[in-house]
């Protein structure tokens, strides 16, 4: 194993993987950032504190399992050959693949559901935050923290139920006004 993540790869698979832009970009990324380097610096010192004094022992046990290993990285290597086949964009470009994902419906979509899901954990907050305040009447203490608690489930849990009545008695006056459609026409 050489040092700073460099290793030599006997892997047919590990070699046509790092041949793939985005898993190239990856590495390149990965050995440039602090943690990684942090990282291949760690597993560096242990692969030589621990695993290096017995590679002796290793190269015995590679003799008989080698045939395997081989045969394994070899069906792996038609995996990705096949996965490269049938989705070529695997083989595009990072930038090109961060555009198309950038501009994809459902990334949008994606990004709305998460400002909604923040926007109602700040709500949720809020009125805990409120009801903590009533509660605690400047005293902190365990038993402010549990009304508060159980206030704010309270509270949203009426607002759930608030909202979830009018979505379905809404949906309800379109059922009736769709069934009278549909009899007066007949």
């Amino acid at each position: 194993m050489a040092t700073n993540g460099e290793t030599e790869t006997h892997s047919v698979f590990l070699s046509h993987l790092g041949s793939l832009p985005v898993v190239s970009d990856g590495v390149t990324y990965f050995k440039g950032h602090p943690v990684g380097q942090r990282s291949l610096s760690i597993s560096q010192s242990v692969y030589d504190t621990f695993v290096k004094p017995f590679s002796p022992y290793i190269a015995k046990a590679n003799l008989y399992a080698g045939p395997y290993v081989t045969k394994a990285d070899q069906f792996a290597d038609s995996g990705l050959a096949q996965l490269e086949e049938r989705v070529p964009i695997v083989k595009e470009p990072t930038e090109k693949l961060k555009e198309r994902i950038i501009n994809l419906p459902v990334y949008h979509t994606a990004q709305d559901a998460l400002a909604f899901g923040n926007e109602k954990k700040d709500y949720a907050l809020k009125v805990y935050n409120d009801e903590y305040n009533k509660a605690s009447n400047g005293q902190k203490s365990l038993v402010s923290v549990a009304k508060a608690g159980i206030s704010t489930t309270f509270i949203l849990s009426t607002q759930t139920i608030g909202w979830i009545a009018g979505y379905l008695t809404a949906k309800k006056d379109d059922v009736k006004e769709a069934v009278n459609e549909k009899t007066t026409s007949e």
